[in-house]
């Protein structure tokens, strides 16, 4: 997708993100994990220390790990989704760092207990290069014996080019156009919200992979899996799992 940048998601989704991910629209919340759940477990693994977000957005996981008492930090390519972050009371104890997430300049090395990346954000680095870029930094700023996690849907190899309809009002159309490149495993996507208000694009670009592929990523940067569910609950992950929630442990 020409001109595509790495803030392109954030910056375009910041004004709208909490509108149609949040508790007051069930029918795109629906298929986000519930933040307790999500805190509760990395309350679990930290252990107590230190939590980093990788690509926290408007802050729906970090406020909820946050109220668990414990210290976090957040990383965002996206000015626009930090400032919307900044704007929460609840986000007022939560350190918060503009930067690629691959890349993390920033922050010290050996400094977190659990390095977190929810809801696919992992393929929203949008190359092989920057993903294993990506674990190699969690690597360099996780503790020994720190936790990485990640949350991510598991492809589907039948998924072609569509387009489907998201939600219809009498006034508004907001319609989802998609592009899969089985090669570079890429799925190229654009929003479209057409309204009498005239119409409005939203696009987004992933490179997805098998968990298979990102264990053989962690590996080459030092960890092991320890953890494989479906979800946060720690139900079983089996073949017909459409997500896992994994956890790697930095030797």
């Amino acid at each position: 997708m020409k001109d595509y940048k790495a803030s392109t998601y954030g910056d375009t989704y910041a004004a709208v993100y909490d509108l149609w991910y949040g508790e007051e629209d069930s029918a795109r919340a629906k298929n986000l994990s519930d933040p307790e759940h999500v805190a509760r477990k990395v309350l679990e693994l930290a252990e107590a220390g230190a939590v980093l977000e990788l690509g926290i957005g408007s802050g729906r996981l970090a406020i909820a790990i946050d109220k668990m008492g414990l210290e976090v930090t957040g990383v965002d390519s996206s000015a626009l989704m930090l400032d919307l972050l900044r704007s929460k009371h609840d986000a007022k104890n939560i350190s918060i760092v503009l930067d690629d997430m691959s890349k993390c300049s920033e922050l010290e090395d050996n400094s977190y207990s659990v390095v977190l990346i929810g809801f696919n954000t992992f393929f929203n680095l949008t190359t092989r290069k920057s993903q294993q870029e990506c674990i190699q930094t969690c690597a360099r700023v996780l503790k020994p014996k720190g936790k990485l996690i990640i949350e991510a849907f598991v492809p589907v190899p039948q998924v072609t080019d569509h387009v489907s309809v998201r939600s219809m009002e009498v006034d508004e159309l907001l319609l989802d156009a998609v592009k899969v490149d089985p090669i570079n495993q890429t799925i190229s996507g654009q929003l479209v919200k057409m309204s009498t208000a005239g119409n409005q694009f939203y696009p987004y670009l992933l490179r997805y992979c098998s968990p298979t592929e990102i264990d053989e990523m962690a590996v080459e940067s030092g960890f092991k899996l320890v953890e494989r569910h479906q979800d946060w609950l720690n139900n079983s992950f089996h073949e017909e799992s459409s997500k896992h929630v994994s956890v790697w442990q930095y030797l």
